[in-house]
């Protein structure tokens, strides 16, 4: 069996990403020339990841001709969520270390541990980079570090001499809360790192920013994001669309989030059948099932039934791939489409009321 080429579990990038010029712009706009932090807004599954990484990928791709060389960094909410409830400067700046280690010097993540904990202190045959790595990440750490080692030198020859010398050496460091203006400085010193390699900006990413622990000091976050701002590290956060209707205390209402953060655009779903038409040609052009395409007549009954939601678009169209290709279908038609309108238009009727929330098993193939 073939994989389907309609992806409609997680995001997508070029060649399959369509439109969204409106949102592309927002992003250059406030993170290359405003130096802004940025939140996508919409319904889940709309298309507010696919847009970041599509507007990183577009970095990437002209990075040749850009002033401005942004250093990108994916930080899982989790974890995210845990800088907030303990030490977001310090977790934050531990988190760029980590990624300029593994992403700019190309080193394995496990000999930063090893060098900071065997080695401990600066070495002259390592380059400046490496030391000042381990320096930051020793400081930033929240754990205590410490080590010990012993070294031997042996004495002897034709006379009767013999000895050894021995050499211990302890190291042990607990380090006491930082204060802001200390991590500024260790900012600074991270951006001369990537500056060396070109880099002007960072940007971290976040998906799912409703998730945030109960109580959180929105404006001591804002601040926290001002201080960021000031050395060129900026923050691109996706949300779903919610009025607090969840069950659930840690799920922040999306006016909460615009009133701290400020820069936000709101992500809906695709506004014409054109837009339809090449979503699908996208992504059949991945696709390795060259003799199966879609009627004519097909792209406006598919924007009709999904109202032109991407989520109901691309898992629409991968149970209708799926049905071609097991029935040696060629061609798909809309009579093969007609059976699928009554539980995709349920669905999607749930999918708004609910705040995005999706009725999987209203979709699966029949």
């Amino acid at each position: 069996m073939h994989q389907s080429p309609f992806n409609y579990q997680s995001p997508v990038k070029p060649p399959i990403f369509i439109s969204r010029d409106l949102e592309l712009d927002f992003l250059r706009k406030n993170i290359l020339y405003n130096n802004e932090s940025v939140i996508l807004s919409g319904l889940n599954a709309v298309g507010k990841s696919s847009t970041i990484l599509t507007f990183l990928s577009e970095l990437t791709q002209n990075e040749n001709s850009n002033r401005v060389k942004i250093f990108s960094v994916r930080i899982v909410m989790t974890q995210f969520y845990r800088s907030l409830q303990t030490d977001f400067l310090s977790i934050m700046t531990h988190e760029m270390v980590a990624n300029i280690w593994t992403k700019v010097l190309r080193k394995d993540y496990s000999l930063l541990l090893e060098e900071t904990f065997l080695n401990p202190g600066e070495e002259s045959n390592i380059s400046k980079h490496i030391n000042k790595l381990k320096r930051i990440y020793k400081i930033v750490s929240s754990e205590s570090l410490s080590s010990k080692g012993e070294t031997f030198n042996e004495i002897g020859g034709k006379a009767i001499i013999s000895g050894k010398i021995s050499n211990t050496k302890e190291y042990s460091m607990t380090r006491k809360p930082l204060q802001t203006f200390e991590f500024m400085l260790l900012l600074d010193e991270l951006m001369e790192i990537l500056s060396d390699f070109g880099y002007t900006k960072i940007l971290f990413f976040c998906d799912d920013l409703n998730h945030l622990p109960p109580n959180i000091n929105y404006d001591l976050f804002s601040t926290y994001l001002d201080v960021f701002s000031s050395k060129q590290i900026l923050f691109a956060f996706t949300a779903n669309d919610i009025k607090n209707n969840y069950d659930s205390s840690d799920v922040v209402d999306m006016n909460i989030l615009i009133n701290s953060f400020g820069k936000n655009i709101s992500i809906g779903p695709f506004s014409s059948k054109e837009e339809v038409n090449k979503l699908i040609c996208n992504s059949l052009s991945q696709s390795e099932v060259s003799e199966i395409e879609f009627d004519d007549d097909c792209q406006s009954q598919i924007f009709d039934i999904t109202e032109g939601y991407p989520y109901f678009i691309a898992r629409l169209c991968d149970n209708l791939f799926f049905e071609a290709y097991t029935n040696k279908i060629d061609v798909i038609s809309s009579t093969l489409i007609n059976k699928y309108t009554k539980p995709f238009t349920k669905a999607l009727e749930f999918y708004k009321q609910h705040e995005g929330r999706i009725p999987v098993l209203e979709l699966k193939y029949r």
